[in-house]
């Protein structure tokens, strides 16, 4: 089977304890006895390696492959590329632009969707036999698409790392385009007024230890606290898995004697209102992470 050498930063990854695989985050190992342990990619078992990361460029440990180890074709780890790899392929980062990806659990319903349609006509692809055969030209808007809340936090990393004016640049084409930081909800509900705003796009927010209480009521939400005070944001989780998934990190920052915390989300607009003079903005959420990098 082909094997695939791209690859790129891992919060999390795998090891064996009692005979079972165990998920540990990159953050958790201890440099001390980490020698003791073998890795392992969380999606394709491939042995992976153990990194503290630079202080000197504000970088948190993670996981990277291990050298002369491949991760399996297909894996979601392999696929993903970084700044350097697409420069690599596309000769520029000039027209580079970011695209967002449906959520997972949409993607999967439009297929259920799909199958569920037996009119017994093959529906023809326009995309079949495009773009085979031809090359990619560097001059050409070309678009880079972010499926998760992860890869966006990777990318913003990424990003980070590179220099001026490469860093502004790109950081332009994130920012107010498919991720509004929570600095800039002002942007968000104006990009929702003149009718620029994406059906899905990424936000970000602190979620105090007690919002599970509201989570727990039918049609709840859970408050992001922004900057300020001016506009708020309620989140609305799509289905039960994302409430329960919710409900149990604010658990987990309560065990851990923490008030707040960051989180990163994939959402799209429900509502805008009113309430007391202060705009409220309504989002459903159909994924969130915490910033592992």
């Amino acid at each position: 089977m082909p094997t695939v050498n791209a690859g790129r930063a891992m919060p999390d990854a795998l090891y064996i304890k009692d005979g079972r695989y165990v998920l540990i985050r990159a953050v958790n190992v201890n440099p001390k006895t980490k020698g003791n342990k073998n890795f392992y990619c969380t999606f394709c078992k491939r042995k992976v390696v153990h990194s503290q990361g630079k202080k000197t460029e504000d970088s948190k440990p993670f996981f990277r492959k291990s050298p002369g180890v491949n991760h399996k074709e297909g894996c979601e780890y392999g696929k993903k590329k970084n700044l350097e790899e697409t420069m690599r392929e596309e000769g520029t980062l000039d027209n580079l632009h970011y695209g967002v990806k449906p959520p997972l659990v949409v993607q999967a319903l439009e297929s259920e969707g799909e199958i569920s349609n037996i009119s017994g006509d093959k529906k023809e692809s326009g995309n079949e036999i495009k773009g085979i055969g031809t090359k990619k030209n560097p001059a050409k808007k070309h678009h880079r698409h972010i499926l998760t809340v992860d890869d966006l936090f990777h990318e913003l990393m990424d990003i980070k790392s590179q220099e001026e004016p490469l860093r502004s640049k790109l950081f332009s084409r994130i920012i107010g385009k498919i991720y509004y930081p929570y600095s800039q909800y002002q942007m968000l509900l104006n990009h929702r007024q003149d009718n620029t705003l994406k059906k899905y796009f990424f936000t970000a927010g602190k979620i105090n230890v007690n919002q599970y209480k509201n989570l727990a009521l039918d049609e709840g939400y859970a408050e992001l606290e922004g900057v300020n005070n001016d506009i708020k944001l309620h989140v609305y989780p799509f289905d039960d898995r994302i409430s329960g998934a919710l409900k149990n990190l604010t658990w987990n920052i309560r065990q851990a004697k923490k008030h707040k915390e960051f989180i990163g989300l994939k959402v799209s607009i429900k509502n805008v209102s009113i309430k007391n003079e202060v705009p409220i903005i309504e989002l459903i959420v159909y994924e969130f992470d915490q910033n592992h990098y």
